[in-house]
């Protein structure tokens, strides 16, 4: 299984869901490009379009084809892509998913070359401003905004070096770049969200849910951060649809094996 993070966050975001799984399921959290441990895209640029070309030659470098991917908030919108020209994905879990008619502030485009700024206002700034956001836009409960959560979101954005690539992350980011790729190919799909959400609300993800033929679920007592304030919830869908997808690749198999016996002649060799 494949975990994709949302667009400023890391991989370490993760870590309570991997926890939880069931024994024998083995998920692939990468870090992308520019956030977490990933050095800097080399071309600059962060367009969703970028996002899945780079994810997509990892994978295959890696000999990697993920069946589930779950995906959380700009890194729901990175899972839809690559279902949509993977076949090999065959579930999508949507934890608080940007959708491709979530507005977009068009004064993120000022943002666009200003990396020498950001060298000398990110890192001092970044740790404030993180613990304001978890507070405000991230978690319903604002206690979770403590010290070790800061640290998770604001430390990998203390290096002058990483901090000038911020500005270029958010700016790249335009959620209509999602059509091309919307609706997802009818697969699994279960989509999570927090009844306190205020960046995708509920309403939202049950359009996406609808068009996409899939189920939701809306969590009480959770906002936008829903693989840490509610693991237990996505762990649960995660094991539910490799389980489906598991019986489903069975199902397959026996089919084909039926056909190929078939095609068997009397002399037992094939026709």
């Amino acid at each position: 299984m494949l975990a994709l993070h949302g667009l400023t966050a890391s991989r370490a975001v993760w870590r309570p869901l991997a926890e939880r799984l069931p024994t024998g399921l083995a998920l692939l959290a990468p870090d992308l490009p520019g956030r977490g441990e990933s050095p800097p895209a080399p071309s600059g640029r962060y367009r969703l379009r970028d996002e899945l070309r780079r994810l997509r030659s990892a994978l295959a470098s890696r000999g990697a084809s993920p069946r589930v991917v779950v995906g959380h908030s700009q890194g729901a919108a990175l899972a839809v892509a690559l279902a949509s020209t993977d076949p090999s994905v065959r579930a999508l879990i949507l934890c608080s998913p940007v959708c491709p008619w979530t507005s977009r502030p068009p004064l993120l485009d000022l943002l666009r070359g200003a990396g020498p700024a950001a060298r000398r206002i990110v890192p001092p700034l970044r740790r404030p401003v993180v613990r304001w956001v978890l507070r405000h836009r991230v978690y319903a409960d604002p206690t979770r905004a403590d010290g070790a959560a800061v640290d998770r979101y604001a430390g990998p954005w203390a290096s002058p070096g990483r901090a000038a690539e911020l500005p270029g992350i958010v700016a790249d980011w335009n959620p209509s770049a999602l059509w091309p790729y919307f609706p997802p190919p009818p697969i699994r799909l279960r989509v999570l969200v927090g009844e306190e959400d205020r960046r995708v609300p509920p309403e939202d993800a049950a359009r996406l849910a609808r068009a996409a033929a899939g189920e939701i679920r809306v969590l009480s007592g959770a906002a936008h951060g829903l693989p840490e304030e509610r693991p237990d919830a996505v762990a649960s869908a995660l094991a539910a649809v490799a389980a489906e997808s598991r019986a489903g690749s069975e199902r397959e198999g026996d089919a084909r094996f039926e056909a190929d016996s078939s095609e068997t002649g009397a002399d037992g060799h094939q026709e």
